[in-house]
């Protein structure tokens, strides 16, 4: 019998065990080397870690993720409302065949859809509210960016009996306020901003009239006489605006 001298025995007892298990530890999931409280927190770090890669909706977003849940729960309550309706009607027709009189009440097989009915109303008023509170919340915060940008520019803080006229219609603004003798101060707000020397091309500065109280010509006049101020001189074709504007906050 020939023998075949390179033939590995099997059955020698100086292979070390731990070469014969070799491939099989290096075949080992990660995943399974790890203890139960370590695979736990690597589920919470990876999902921390997914919360905070999620983008942060804007308000305009928002909005439209709470309209398209009202407009599906809409669809849902009419859906319903329909089918108990329904179920009402036929009841009757076979009443009035009986020779029984309608029921105005929903019938007792219709329960279960006048529970869901409610429930769904109830959180479409919850979603109402919630867009009216973000809607709220949206306007605020435009007026406040409009007034910090109405108060703000050429570095100085205005005032409600502020109007701020460009340097081309300052002129005709002081004459009409000169004519209807009404107290004012002026002064610039910012300065003209040349964009191209050559073609004259240059963004207008602007200036602030402080107006005073007609009775009172050391105090500040109220808004209610800004605001006629305001419109004599913009019914004159020139561009102003309020320093100030109470009735946006």
């Amino acid at each position: 019998m020939p023998e075949f001298e390179n033939t590995q025995n099997l059955n020698n007892s100086e292979l070390n065990p731990s070469e014969i298990g070799a491939d099989v530890n290096a075949a080992k999931n990660l995943e399974g080397e790890l203890t139960p409280e370590e695979l736990e927190k690597l589920k919470v770090e990876e999902g921390q870690e997914q919360k905070s890669e999620k983008p942060e909706l804007s308000p305009e977003e928002q909005l439209k993720n709470l309209e398209n849940e009202m407009e599906s729960l809409q669809q849902e309550i009419t859906r319903l409302a329909e089918s108990i309706n329904e179920t009402k009607s036929k009841l009757n027709e076979v009443r009035e065949k009986l020779g029984l009189p309608p029921i105005e009440e929903e019938p007792p097989s219709t329960f279960l859809e006048k529970d869901k009915l409610e429930k769904l109303k109830a959180e479409r008023e919850a979603l109402e509210k919630q867009k009216e509170d973000l809607e709220s919340q949206e306007n605020k915060q435009e007026n406040k960016r409009e007034e910090k940008q109405e108060s703000k520019e050429g570095g100085e803080s205005l005032k409600e009996n502020d109007l701020i006229v460009s340097e081309n219609g300052i002129k005709p603004a002081i004459k009409i306020l000169k004519e209807n003798k009404i107290q004012y101060k002026d002064r610039e707000y910012t300065k003209r901003q040349v964009l191209d020397a050559k073609t004259d091309t240059a963004i207008p500065g602007e200036f602030i009239l402080t107006i005073f109280d007609p009775e009172h010509p050391d105090r500040p006049a109220s808004f209610d006489f800004v605001k006629q101020v305001f419109k004599l001189i913009k019914d004159s074709n020139i561009a102003v605006r309020y320093g100030k504007n109470p009735e946006r906050s």
